[in-house]
């Protein structure tokens, strides 16, 4: 007779739970038929209690030793393949020790790699009560010094790229099982806190919007979340960018970066379209729109406009009108960025108008050289492009007016006094004037031999 069979259940679930390890635990169940049966009765609280001295031996808190943690998770995930209830009874177990430790450094990424296999496990079994709560629980942990916090951030730029990968799948978990309240809620509560988060971190979690877009995205409830998601998303961006140091003109490739990928959730989702456009314009309108850093938010301007479905013309054009309501102090940034965006405009007004005659486009032409230095290179380069975008249009007497009109003020020294000649020439014979073409023919070689006698 087994003498296990005469002592009491309870003591019986004592001696199991005094074994060392889930080993020594297996060979004494099928050892004993009374332990078998004892073990059967508080299967899960003695498998924990077992497993917490197994992996605790020899802990000390003062050490804050991560790798336990990591020996835990490396057993629990061959346990679970046997038993998937293993994975959430054996997690259990030492959770509540995991939260009490600091989750700034060390622990950080042991906390999200846990949390997030947690949820899943209790996912696996139809358990959603508890995998929320585990992630509000990590969402607390992340903000848990928040209170006595007056400035700086606690989590640098490795802790919060962690934060956001648990932020990225957590919201895709959300999302493939169509749990849209829940998400809407959970990033908001993410959004209210993040200024604990440095700076650089704000582009990587403005790309949650768009890692969320390809899943189920097409339903009217996923628009709804997925515009609540992008939404916040920019009040998070305005906040963040208000809490950081950004001079007038400063470029802050974070903010930059951040914008971009707004920009593409809203591309791909079809929603939010205005506010994105918006902000994207706002940020632009606060900058000088000749500085470098303005340059770069132009170009996104044009790309929002583009994507969006207001067309890239308007974009361009909203650029151009700016320029033009602040006069340069230097003629020469002009031709640097302004006659740039100019030709950006020339070149949309061209696409729009492929295959039929080009008036739009040729009158701005037209308009930006009034603008331009008269007797600069740039002028008589940008003259002699419209001219021949004239006939090309088959405007030949547009074409030959700006060649007169150009010739009147070039002197014989100039370096472009032949060719112009030459062109005007070419203008003259076909409208009939053949007798005007032969003086300036005649005139391009009287001035071609005497510059011969004066190098001899």
């Amino acid at each position: 007779m087994d003498p296990f069979s005469r002592i009491p259940v309870e003591a019986r679930q004592v001696i199991l739970e005094q074994q060392l390890n889930l080993r020594d635990l297996q060979a004494a169940i099928l050892a004993s038929r009374p332990l078998y049966l004892a073990y059967g009765n508080s299967r899960k609280l003695i498998r924990q209690r077992v497993f917490r001295v197994q992996i605790l031996c020899g802990y000390l808190p003062a050490n804050n030793d991560a790798a336990i943690f990591t020996r835990a998770l490396r057993q629990i995930e061959i346990l679970e393949k046997k038993n998937s209830n293993d994975g959430i009874i054996l997690r259990e177990s030492l959770w509540p020790l995991l939260i009490t430790m600091n989750p700034e450094r060390k622990f950080l990424e042991i906390l999200v790699t846990w949390s997030l296999n947690y949820a899943k496990a209790y996912r696996a079994s139809s358990r959603e009560k508890e995998a929320r709560h585990i992630e509000v629980q990590v969402v607390q942990l992340f903000y848990l010094h928040r209170a006595p916090i007056e400035s700086g951030t606690i989590f640098g730029s490795h802790e919060g790229h962690l934060i956001v990968n648990w932020i990225r799948t957590t919201m895709t978990t959300a999302v493939q099982h169509q749990h849209y309240a829940y998400g809407a809620v959970l990033y908001s509560q993410i959004c209210d806190s993040w200024d604990l988060m440095c700076h650089q971190t704000l582009p990587d979690l403005l790309t949650v919007p768009l890692s969320l877009c390809s899943n189920d995205g097409n339903s009217f409830v996923a628009k709804n979340f997925l515009g609540t998601v992008i939404s916040r998303s920019w009040s998070l961006f305005w906040h963040s960018r208000s809490t950081s140091r950004h001079a007038g003109d400063m470029l802050c490739y974070h903010c930059l970066g951040g914008a971009k990928g707004l920009l593409a959730a809203t591309r791909l989702a079809h929603v939010s379209a205005e506010e994105t456009l918006s902000s994207i314009e706002k940020i632009w309108n606060e900058m000088s729109p000749r500085s470098p850093a303005a340059s770069f938010w132009a170009n996104l301007v044009v790309e929002s406009h583009q994507s969006l479905g207001a067309g890239r013309l308007e974009g361009v054009l909203k650029i151009w009108n700016r320029l033009r309501e602040i006069i340069p102090s230097d003629p020469t940034e002009f031709e640097i960025i302004d006659l740039d965006w100019a030709r950006k405009v020339i070149l949309e007004l061209r696409n729009l108008e492929r295959g039929r005659t080009q008036d739009r486009s040729l009158e701005f032409q037209a308009s930006v050289l009034a603008l331009l230095s008269r007797g600069s290179p740039v002028y008589y380069a940008f003259a002699r492009n419209l001219a021949d975008t004239y006939v090309l249009n088959g405007d030949t007497k547009s074409a030959l007016t700006l060649r007169q009109q150009i010739w009147q003020d070039l002197q014989p020294t100039s370096r472009i006094y032949t060719s112009w000649a030459r062109e005007l020439a070419g203008l003259y014979r076909r409208f009939g004037r053949e007798e005007e073409a032969i003086q300036l023919t005649r005139g391009m070689e009287e001035r071609r031999v005497g510059n011969v006698n004066i190098t001899v």
